[in-house]
């Protein structure tokens, strides 16, 4: 804000938000701090049922156990290895963890100045109704526009500011506006009251 007062602009533009991020980058103490994960709940939790395959595994080991024990007995064979008498089961697959989406520190401060000096004055715009999911990602996109020079960078920067504004929504810096619809990019959003963007 002070930077867009220097120029006597009334609106902070997003390259008043780069260059005041990067005084403070050159002013102050460097402080390293851990990368910033964006993965979804959902996908924390990509483990198999602790129930279901655990306790099919128990009653597969009890049942190879007495069918070996029963086949000693009978025939007098102890010498016949446990892998030939367990040559039908096969393990239960374990799903591949998916691929962790991590951005620098650095990088998600800058996004979520960005999103939230944004919704800041929409806020002051059109009060408390909020903005639609879909139009905060096409601003952003918008000031990152000369940055983004091929097809590529620009669906990873589409996946990368959907993620932050799902974080900053289950953070709290964001809240949703009324119901909430089946679609993401219909959302409504707006900043939490009473947040101030230049005390982040």
């Amino acid at each position: 804000e002070a930077l867009a007062r220097v120029h006597l602009d009334s609106e902070v533009r997003a390259k008043y938000i780069r260059e005041a991020h990067r005084l403070l980058k050159t002013s102050i103490i460097h402080v390293e701090v851990d990368d910033i994960h964006l993965d979804d709940d959902d996908e924390d939790d990509n483990q198999p049922p602790g129930g279901g395959d655990g306790g099919g595994g128990g009653d597969d080991d009890d049942d190879e156990n007495l069918t070996f024990r029963d086949h000693a007995a009978g025939t007098g064979d102890e010498t016949a290895p446990p892998a030939e008498q367990n040559e039908g089961t096969v393990p239960p697959p374990v799903p591949t963890p998916a691929p962790r989406l991590t951005i620098p520190n650095e990088k998600f401060m800058e996004i979520r100045g960005l999103l939230c000096h944004h919704l800041s004055q929409q806020d002051e715009k059109i009060g408390d109704e909020g903005i639609l999911w879909a139009d905060l990602q096409q601003w952003y996109l918008e000031q990152r526009e000369e940055d983004l020079s091929t097809e590529e960078e620009l669906n990873k920067e589409i996946e990368i500011v959907n993620k932050v504004i799902g974080k900053l929504l289950k953070d709290g810096l964001f809240v949703i506006v009324g119901a909430k619809p089946e679609e993401k990019e219909d959302t409504r959003i707006r900043l939490y009251p009473g947040i101030d963007p230049s005390t982040l």
